[in-house]
């Protein structure tokens, strides 16, 4: 290896281990570095267009980046962030044009070197995970104002018509079914099935759970009111088949809220660490977590996005 790329190599792994929000460990950041490629694009080059497939994720390490499509949230990529990342982790064709705003270098990494570099850094892929499940919290903070709860999901207290009975299969169904564990395999569901706790709660109790910074709650049946304690206040409804706090759930802001049973209701309790040690074995199960959190925080920003264009409609 030369001088001249055993320098670049350095000023990579630095770059990542310095100026990336979750830092990877130094063999980590030295894997990744010999897996990215440099790209220069001059200012309003495309990097990718909408609707090309996704195979690659690029690393901001010079100039700024934007999405200039019509539905694209107007905020821009600098240096240290991720550009194309969560078309890699929601499996799709990319859903918007990326544009050099500036002169830009980007550090390209292809999609498979990136999945093995995940399955070789668990602990880093687990805070990754609690990243961005807290960029969704705060993502819901900024909507505070706008209806707190997805399209569909309604105040209401009708039940199931069959009511859960917490048998393993049954457990095993309910999550599977949800977004966040639908592409992780089904030892690993049945894993967590194994080891999720059950709570029972008659309408209109207290939800109180231990070490909630620890925990996320799956209604299995019932309905819930989550209502964040102080400024700004979010107030949203949870269903059965439903995480509470939706992809928010994963980064352990349980505690801000008062939970409240709207009908008689049952819910499943899964600790972090349980999680992350099926995680250790299941690589599978940490995508498709990631994968669900990443399609609640699409949803935020386009309710942010649509909560900003009405605040600049004319009156």
């Amino acid at each position: 290896m030369s001088e001249l790329d055993r320098a670049a190599l350095l000023q990579r792994e630095l770059f990542l281990s310095v100026l990336t929000p979750t830092r990877p460990t130094g063999s980590m950041a030295r894997r990744v570095a010999q897996s990215m490629r440099e790209m220069r694009f001059a200012r309003g080059e495309v990097i990718f267009a909408k609707g090309e497939r996704a195979d690659s994720s690029y690393f901001v390490s010079e100039g700024i980046v934007r999405f200039d499509d019509d539905d694209a949230d107007p905020l821009p990529f600098g240096v240290g962030d991720v550009v194309g990342i969560v078309d890699l982790n929601l499996d799709r064709p990319r859903a918007h044009t990326a544009r050099a705003h500036t002169d830009v270098v980007l550090l390209q990494m292809n999609a498979e070197d990136w999945l093995d570099v995940q399955e070789e850094n668990v602990e880093w892929v687990i805070e990754t995970r609690r990243f961005v499940s807290d960029l969704v919290h705060r993502l819901m903070l900024e909507c505070a104002d706008s209806p707190a709860h997805r399209p569909g999901i309604e105040s209401t207290t009708e039940s199931p018509a069959r009511p859960y009975e917490g048998t393993l299969l049954e457990t095993l169904v309910l999550l599977s079914k949800m977004i966040y564990f639908e592409r992780a395999s089904v030892q690993s569901v049945a894993e967590l099935a194994r080891r999720a706790g059950r709570v029972q709660v008659q309408r209109g109790a207290q939800i109180t759970t231990e070490a909630p910074e620890r925990t996320m709650l799956v209604v299995a049946e019932g309905l819930v009111e989550a209502e964040r304690r102080g400024e700004p206040n979010l107030r949203a409804w949870y269903p059965s088949g439903t995480l509470v706090l939706g992809g928010a759930g994963l980064c352990g802001v349980l505690g801000e809220y008062d939970l409240v049973a709207l009908a008689d209701t049952q819910l499943l309790v899964l600790r972090f660490g349980e999680i992350d040690e099926v995680v250790e074995d299941h690589t599978d199960l940490s995508r498709s977590l990631m994968r669900g959190i990443a399609f609640d925080r699409e949803h935020w920003l386009a309710v942010r996005r649509s909560r900003n264009g009405a605040a600049r409609q004319p009156t």
